[in-house]
């Protein structure tokens, strides 16, 4: 029966709320609330002026104190931003360091092997330049045996001529 009473409200739900009802609500802060003894006694106390105005000093003061805060966490992630970009700067300065040392090093190995294993530019042009010329002279020296008898054999074939009408023409 006593748990029934609890669960029974106390106003109806259709009561409207009154004007010092709602001032009482406004000024209510869990801060000074010490008990539900000190609420009630507030409820019933006459209403002061409003607690927004004797508070609003404090609120400017907290709110400049917020715009401090953020500026100052806006600076150190701007500061942050700054040394992230230096440094990402710094590694790729350093990686293309080391990508010029690593070319420079391959391309030693590699003019190394070609010395090694090739010879020089200069020596295989010269090594194809006489060739070249070792092939000229021969074969200079084949159109000078051979152009004789070559050039005699054309001019039979120029004077040997045969008359005889070709099979086509034949009645």
């Amino acid at each position: 029966m006593i748990s029934e009473r609890r669960k029974k409200k106390k106003h109806p739900p259709n009561q409207l709320v009154t004007s010092r009802q709602l001032d009482c609500a406004h000024s209510f802060s869990f801060r000074s609330v010490g008990s539900f003894s000190s609420l009630r006694a507030r409820e019933t106390a006459p209403v002061s002026p409003r607690p927004e105005q004797t508070t609003m000093a404090s609120n400017t003061q907290g709110i400049q104190q917020l715009l401090a805060a953020e500026k100052k966490a806006a600076d150190k992630v701007g500061e942050a931003r700054k040394r992230k970009a230096r440094r990402l700067k710094q590694a790729k300065d350093e990686a293309t360091e080391e990508i010029e040392k690593y070319r420079a090093e391959r391309e030693r190995t590699f003019k190394e092997f070609e010395a090694k294993h090739v010879g020089s530019r200069e020596g295989v042009s010269n090594k194809i330049d006489a060739d070249t010329r070792v092939r000229i002279d021969d074969m200079n020296r084949a159109l000078t045996t051979h152009k004789e008898p070559v050039i005699m054999d054309v001019l039979s074939f120029v004077y040997a001529i045969k008359t005889e009408v070709h099979k086509n023409q034949r009645d």
